[in-house]
């Protein structure tokens, strides 16, 4: 779709009342989800597989809501996007922020996150990393749509990102992942459960924090009826030397989350994306040198997207005391022993995991303050 239809679109919209749009999006979803049937298939079969209860018509309504919603907010700079969004457990945030080592908020493609992230810049310094759509007209009015709104954006395909979070970071600037999606890769990733299925994670969110001291706080958007919501859902802080278990026990418990928060609102989340796409071989980590790997075999090579020599060269150097051996995880990493295996995610805690049935990693729900 071309950016000029969308703006003209935006300021037809930008004529309604922002509570009439939630109606309005039924229509845009009856176009989707019962003539066009855009991936519907796909949608029913993830929602079944799952165990959960058949919504996807909910759930092309949801996005018809948000599409919507994000075409009023570009025609309207006038309007305080602040008071559309309501945030729980802002304080658990504001005290992350107040560590000063910047945020980094692991949140997902629930409810709807684009006017999220519009109302929460205006709240705090907040930066975004994002993708590219194919549509260079429809991108730009993406792109422009938040950047208006005080959103700063960071460009994955364009390299450089690790450094350019890290610069926001040490500003004291929240840094924003959206942590749901498939990694279309087999390095610096895990495997866990999710939804039903076990699922490839990116690890840039744990990696980021481990490097910088940073808190994560998982934030998540759902749509209610009194309107539009961001639910404060953890926050985990790195232990001072978080090395590669960390990571790869933290990955696993941001995930769990999100599996636990989609489950509670299962039409809220982008049951669209086709999220187990990737898959590591069976002999994942046979070929790989013993420094890359995780007792288990999980590869947590350097991050994506990641262009710059020195930024990579860093994040290949393993974290420990003097002396450490290269690329390998010492006892304080590991949480126990050097060669001990990495404790099932799911066991221990106090938060259900609807996937397993069991509660949270006790290695990450250590560090979430209720």
């Amino acid at each position: 779709m071309s950016g000029l239809l969308l703006r003209a679109l935006a300021r037809l919209v930008a004529w309604l009342p922002f509570a009439a749009l939630p109606r309005l999006g039924r229509a845009l979803a009856w176009l989707a989800f019962d003539v066009l049937r855009i991936r519907r298939a796909h949608v029913e079969s993830a929602l079944e597989r799952a165990g959960l209860p058949p919504v996807a018509r909910d759930v092309y309504r949801q996005l018809g809501a948000s599409a919507l919603e994000l075409l009023w907010v570009s025609a309207r700079p006038d309007a305080d996007v602040a008071a559309l969004v309501r945030v729980e457990g802002r304080d658990r945030f504001d005290r992350a922020r107040a560590l000063g080592r910047g945020v980094i908020v692991a949140t997902a493609h629930t409810g709807n996150w684009d006017l999220t992230a519009c109302a929460c810049a205006a709240m705090t310094p907040l930066s975004v990393v994002t993708k590219r759509l194919s549509s260079r007209s429809t991108d730009r009015f993406w792109q422009e749509t938040r950047s208006a709104r005080g959103v700063d954006l960071i460009a994955a395909p364009d390299g450089g990102v690790l450094r350019a979070a890290r610069q926001r970071l040490a500003a004291g600037r929240a840094v924003a992942l959206l942590v749901d999606q498939d990694p279309e890769r087999t390095t610096s990733v895990v495997e866990a459960p999710f939804l039903g299925a076990i699922a490839v994670h990116d690890t840039f969110a744990a990696t980021l924090a481990a490097r910088t001291g940073a808190p994560i706080v998982v934030a998540l958007a759902r749509r209610t009826a009194a309107g539009n919501v961001v639910e404060i859902v953890a926050v985990i802080e790195p232990p001072v030397r978080a090395g590669r278990a960390w990571i790869a026990a933290t990955t696993r418990a941001i995930a769990a989350h999100v599996d636990a928060f989609v489950r509670d609102t299962p039409a809220m989340w982008l049951w669209l994306h086709r999220r187990w796409k990737t898959r590591l071989p069976t002999d994942y980590g046979a070929h790989l040198p013993r420094s890359h790997l995780l007792p288990g075999g999980q590869s947590l090579l350097a991050l994506h997207s990641v262009t710059d020599t020195e930024a990579e060269t860093e994040m290949f150097t393993p974290v420990g005391p003097p002396g450490a051996a290269p690329g390998v995880a010492t006892p304080a990493e590991a949480g126990s022993t050097q060669n001990a295996p990495i404790e099932s995610p799911w066991a221990g805690g106090d938060r259900r995991n609807a996937t397993a049935g069991q509660p949270l990693p006790a290695a990450a729900s250590a560090t979430l303050p209720r």
